[in-house]
């Protein structure tokens, strides 16, 4: 609360997304106080640089899983436009296509995820509505993309990208700068 606090005050919090984030990509990877300290220093660091530019809700979620499941914040990073896009089509989406998805993204979490694919289903489909719905999930978000800009949230196209600029996997130093 201390360190989101003007979000709080402005009416910036959402408290479903909230629930669904927490319960969903938080929550499995608190084991301990340690855990609890890991994830607070992080976000801290984060949310001083971004707090303007992104949602807080969501970007608690990425950071948990940046520190928790890098291949999944991979994932995540590179697959932004798909995560990200429609979920309305001319035809729309059957069951069987929706559960021909899930079955995929079970199958690709597997092998690219730390977590059990379903807790990455959860996680995933916790912060991208469209990915919930192509997969047959309950994303409580029913937002419009306009009101995923204005949240300033993940699933918006237009702020997506914003969430992974403080990656510094891809940032290479040498032993002689570091020294």
């Amino acid at each position: 609360e201390n360190i989101i606090k003007d979000d709080l005050q402005n009416n910036n919090f959402d408290k479903v997304h909230w629930n669904d984030v927490f319960s969903c990509c938080v929550s499995p990877f608190i084991k301990t106080i340690r855990d609890v300290n890991r994830i607070i220093n992080a976000f801290q660091f984060k949310y001083s640089f971004m707090k303007n530019e992104t949602n807080c809700i969501d970007l608690l979620a990425v950071t948990v899983a940046q520190i928790y499941d890098s291949s999944l914040y991979k994932w995540i990073s590179n697959n932004i436009r798909i995560l990200t896009g429609s979920m309305f089509s001319e035809k729309g989406i059957s069951q069987i296509e929706q559960n021909n998805n899930k079955s995929k993204y079970i199958e690709l979490f597997k092998k690219i995820s730390k977590m059990q694919p379903e807790i990455a289903i959860q996680f995933v489909s916790a912060l991208f509505p469209t990915f919930s719905w192509k997969i047959g999930g309950n994303n409580s978000t029913n937002y419009t993309n306009d009101e995923l800009l204005q949240r300033q949230m993940i699933a918006s196209r237009e702020r997506s990208n914003i969430y992974f600029c403080l990656s510094l996997e891809n940032i290479t130093i040498s032993k002689e700068q570091i020294l």
